[in-house]
């Protein structure tokens, strides 16, 4: 059986600043790869750490249990959007669904000029929308859209526009790991 041990003050310490590195990375492959690698404890107090912000804003994962936030966060992607460009067209493709934490963002008549219709406030989820009236279009009920996202044959298409009105941080899900979190995490997802 493992015993639990204490770890020094210098141990932490040197920990806290590989951490505060780590959140530096670009590269989310680095930073999984990196979470992935420590023991289980260190691994929810980490993701809990370098995620702190989003977990806190985001309405999506307010209340979250650690389970869920030590899975999810690392899946989430980070971008920063320049103000006046568009994140999404109506018609593309979805492939993920977006998270404001900081900055503005807005749904828009991408006519003369971006007119705003819908401002998203920070914490605010968008993208999920287009799979309601992607669906709806089609005449697909949303559980069998979760049902079907990790299959190819169902290709679903925005039905809106969106665009940074200031310079926004933005963090997105993927369609693929939205579907994995609606089976893992059947109570936390519905």
């Amino acid at each position: 059986m493992l015993e639990q041990k204490q770890i020094t003050t210098e141990l932490f310490n040197e920990m806290k600043i590989v951490v505060q590195q780590q959140e530096q990375l670009d590269n989310k492959e680095d930073i999984i790869e990196f979470i992935d690698d420590l023991p289980l404890r260190f691994q929810i107090k980490t993701v809990m750490y370098v995620y702190r912000e989003a977990y806190s804003t985001l309405q999506f994962l307010k209340g979250g249990s650690e389970n869920f936030l030590t899975w999810v966060c690392p899946l989430l992607k980070q971008t920063l959007v320049n103000a006046d460009q568009i994140v999404y067209y109506e018609s593309d493709i979805i492939e993920d669904i977006y998270f404001q934490l900081d900055g503005l963002s807005a749904f828009v008549v991408p006519f003369d000029g971006n007119v705003v219709y819908i401002e998203i406030e920070n914490g605010d989820t968008f993208g999920d929308i287009d799979f309601i009236a992607s669906g709806k279009a089609s005449g697909i009920e949303i559980k069998e859209i979760i049902e079907s996202m990790d299959s190819s044959k169902l290709t679903l298409t925005r039905y809106f526009d969106v665009c940074a009105i200031k310079e926004s941080n933005l963090m997105s899900i993927s369609v693929e790991n939205l579907h994995r979190m609606s089976k893992q995490f059947n109570s936390e997802f519905f």
